[in-house]
């Protein structure tokens, strides 16, 4: 008798260090959950931020009527390829 109860608190001392590295581990990926989560949210920021950019910058570059704005162009251009680069890095990193 002595050593069946030896043996079930054994058993459920085991149990009971089992449920606690089970609940130590679950709040470590809440926690990893909700970086990432915040993350996710900062680079759709960013991504917007970005696509705006982009739209702004085609406007720019459609109305400009050419007398004498080359040099306005190809710096307008040069920020449109920054844009997309960048638009393409944040979309490397999110699906990395």
């Amino acid at each position: 008798m002595k050593s069946e109860i030896s043996v079930k608190e054994s058993e459920i001392d085991r149990n009971k260090r089992r449920a606690e590295e089970a609940d130590a581990e679950n709040e470590r990926l809440r926690k990893e959950l909700q970086e990432l989560k915040l993350q996710e949210e900062e680079s759709k920021r960013k991504m917007k931020m970005l696509e705006d950019e982009v739209a702004e910058l085609k406007k720019t570059t459609s109305f400009s009527d050419g007398a004498g704005h080359e040099a306005s162009q190809r710096l307008v251009k040069a920020s449109l390829v920054r844009s997309r680069i960048l638009l393409f890095v944040l979309f490397l990193e999110e699906h990395a």
